[in-house]
Formats: C-alpha cells, structure tokens, sequence
C-alpha cells in the first residue's frame, strides 16, 4: 500500500470465556505448550500469514497490547454502552517486523513466546498492581491521559449528522415509525446481550 496503513490482530481468536479458556489449556496439554494462566491460547496460522506477507518498509513495526480491566468481570459491549466505566491498564511494546521471523514455525514461536510474556505481565498486575518486574519487559512510569474534549466534540458531531437525519425519517411515518424503531431498539439490546 502506498498510504500508511494498520494491521489489527488478535491472535487468540475470539472473547475470553472459562469455556474456550479450558478447551485452550486442554489443547495445550495435548501440544506439549506451555500453559497460559490469563490469556487464550494463541492461533498461529494468521499471524504467521500476516508476518510473511509483510513488507517492513510499508509496515515497520509490530506493537503488542497487553491490556489488564481491574473490573470483574471485565466490561462487555452491554456494559460500555450503558455507560458503565471500566478503569483499564495498557503495557504496549513495539517490535521491528523484520526482527520478527518470516517462517510458519519460526513465527510462531515468537507468538507463543510472546503470548507466555503477556501471561507473566497479566499476573504481575494482578498480584502488584503494576506491570514492573517481568523479565524482557522494560520498567516504565505509567502514562495517564487526561479526558480529551476534541473526541467528544467529534463523537457528538457525528452521532448528530447521522441521528438528525435519522430522527426525522422515522417521524415523517408517525406512529408506525416509532413502533417500529421501539421493536428494532429492543431487538438490538437483545442482541447484543445474546452475542456479547
């Protein structure tokens, strides 16, 4: 690609539920892996396709976000969207792609490694609160950002261009158009409780 492009990938696959942990550490057990406390096991066959096609002058670097929810359970889309806070801690490693081997095996390799930090980092927080301390991890102080202004002017912006326009279809049939935008915003919180 010409233009400065992102690659977004999560290696385990799917959300992290005590079933899908389960059928990891079992899937584990059976490969000989070694077993991860906090996280998924990592699916390799996309990762390794990803890395080999790659080219480090278009994308040069690979970063890794590790990222601890102090709330138990952790937020869901249900919880976000109502509103609920959830008070979230990242340690974000950057990584030179060509660092990175380009062979199936050799890649993946690097991911479960990769994947046994991020259980140590996982753990360490868990247990400290902080991050410091695991092997390969370099100590840093943490970074607060405070609340920024412009992205909420731009979220309500954007909300309002689209719900206006919206809005106004829906009046312009009357009752009918209520009814049926209640039944389709009931549908909507169903569904997303159903597939959360």
């Amino acid at each position: 690609y010409p233009d400065p492009v992102w690659v977004l990938l999560f290696p385990e696959g799917t959300r992290y539920t005590k079933e899908k942990y389960l059928a990891g550490k079992e899937f584990s057990e059976s490969r000989g892996l070694p077993l991860l406390n906090h996280c998924l096991v990592p699916r390799s066959k996309g990762w390794s396709f990803t890395v080999a096609n790659l080219e480090s002058k278009s994308i040069p670097w690979v970063y890794d976000v590790t990222l601890f929810c102090e709330e138990t359970p952790p937020p869901t889309l249900t919880s976000v969207l109502l509103g609920q806070a959830a008070k979230a801690h990242m340690y974000i490693r950057r990584f030179k792609l060509e660092e990175i081997p380009k062979d199936e095996e050799g890649s993946a390799a690097w991911l479960q490694n990769l994947f046994i930090t991020k259980d140590a980092l996982l753990e360490k927080f868990k247990s400290t609160g902080s991050f410091d301390g695991v092997d390969g991890c370099p100590v840093h102080p943490p970074v607060v950002l405070p609340p920024r202004h412009f992205s909420l002017l731009v979220a309500v912006g954007v909300n309002l261009a689209v719900l206006y326009p919206l809005c106004k279809l829906i009046f312009s049939f009357g009752p009918w158009g209520l009814a049926i935008s209640a039944v389709g915003f009931a549908a909507a919180t169903v569904g997303i409780k159903y597939f959360r």
